[in-house]
């Protein structure tokens, strides 16, 4: 005998399933297909995600009895934030400035005493030759002058042209500096039009954030609408455990990256570390990128309060380590948060892998990636467990035995 012909109600869910993995195949693939374009859409994204809160605390605010609508609450959150920015610029972007400035001064004295060195090391690196029995003579010729074997000279001795040689050393630094300048020239063309796209560029994002944040909602109830009505409440938990990981993974990043450029900024003050709020800035900034970044902002700090003294280097490396402490022990626990906490290998795997094939941007990016992905898989993996129990499967289900029967 044949097989059953499937029920009508059976064969009506099998064309609804089919045509909504269609649409979710179709999707994907689309956004395959444009995935070079979509940063702009992931900054956005991104910047939504953080300041959605704000927006929604603005539009929860009553005037008269009534709420404001979500697009009105973003633009007066974009007028703050716009405030808040020039403000900040108008206090830090001359301090910055004057210690960029202040850093060229100091590195072109830098290259006189290097100078200075590097005239008196003939003298220095004969007495250490003479004390090890090398024979070898350094000379200094003056200028358009060519080197004279020095009478204290043996007859075996190897005289050495240091001038000829540092001459040299210039000369090659020149020609690769040349080459660069010419490629630089080259691209200069590009330059305006370089200018104008990252104009562009910013303005779509915010352009892009202003309609997420204005219709979230809907943006959530269309990614609802495309899952079967019997499965929305479990997606509908997915998505409320993908913010739980993501909003310590953002904002509680982007909070931790303020605190820590404010907790440096006031070390150097104290310290009197020179160049304080350029090295604070971009400490803060480097936070973005969890390890990498914080132990790469570490070491120009480092290095130029040693440039003032032993004492003061330390003191800067232990300032850094205090607040790197304070972060991992407390201020990650209490921001962050235990639905955010993910492993330090995987975190350095993410971050390998994603500036591997992406670069920085993919190394900013791979950590909420990694959230989202893990996410995804408790909760995979949660409800395979539940499957695994409703059919008797699970080995201390079956060793528990039957339910008690009702007396």
């Amino acid at each position: 005998m044949g097989a059953a012909p499937p029920s009508p109600q059976r064969w009506l869910l099998w064309q609804r399933n089919t045509i909504l993995v269609g649409l979710w195949v179709a999707f994907l693939g689309a956004l395959a297909a444009v995935h070079e374009v979509l940063l702009p859409f992931g900054v956005a994204l991104l910047l939504a995600y953080v300041l959605h809160p704000a927006v929604t605390s603005l539009s929860n605010l009553t005037i008269r009895n009534r709420r404001a609508p979500r697009w009105v609450a973003t633009l007066l959150l974009f007028a703050v934030m716009g405030l808040g920015m020039w403000g900040l610029a108008a206090v830090f972007v001359p301090q910055v400035s004057g210690e960029m400035a202040g850093m060229a001064r100091e590195t072109r004295a830098s290259l006189t005493e290097l100078d200075r060195y590097v005239r008196e090391a003939p003298g220095q690196l004969n007495r250490v030759a003479e004390e090890w029995d090398v024979p070898v003579v350094f000379v200094w010729p003056p200028d358009k002058e060519p080197a004279k074997r020095p009478v204290t000279a043996g007859p075996n001795d190897l005289v050495v042209d240091l001038r000829a040689e540092v001459e040299s050393l210039v000369h090659r630094l020149q020609s690769a500096l040349v080459d660069v300048a010419g490629g630089l020239a080259a691209r200069a063309q590009g330059l305006v039009g370089g200018v104008i796209g990252f104009v562009f560029r910013l303005f779509l994002v915010l352009m892009l954030t202003a309609f997420m944040l204005s219709d979230v909602n809907a943006l959530r109830k269309t990614a609802l609408a495309m899952v079967p009505a019997e499965k929305r409440e479990s997606m509908d938990r997915l998505l409320d455990k993908l913010d739980d990981g993501l909003s310590g993974v953002v904002r509680g990043q982007i909070t931790i990256c303020l605190i820590n450029g404010v907790l440096t900024l006031l070390g150097m003050v104290i310290l009197k570390v020179k160049f304080g709020f350029l090295l604070s800035l971009v400490a803060g900034c480097m936070s973005l990128i969890p390890i990498f970044g914080s132990i790469a902002s570490s070491v120009p700090i480092v290095a130029v309060a040693l440039s003032d003294s032993l004492e003061k280097g330390l003191l800067a490396l232990a300032w850094i380590v205090g607040i790197h402490l304070l972060e991992a022990n407390l201020l990650n626990p209490k921001i962050m948060g235990s639905a955010a906490h993910i492993h330090p290998l995987l975190v350095v795997l993410s971050l390998i892998t994603g500036e591997h094939f992406y670069g920085f941007t993919g190394a900013l990016f791979a950590v909420p990636c990694l959230s989202v992905g893990l996410t995804m898989f408790k909760f995979l993996h949660a409800r395979a467990m539940k499957l695994q129990g409703e059919l008797g499967l699970d080995p201390e289900t079956k060793a528990a035995g039957p339910p008690p029967a009702a007396p």
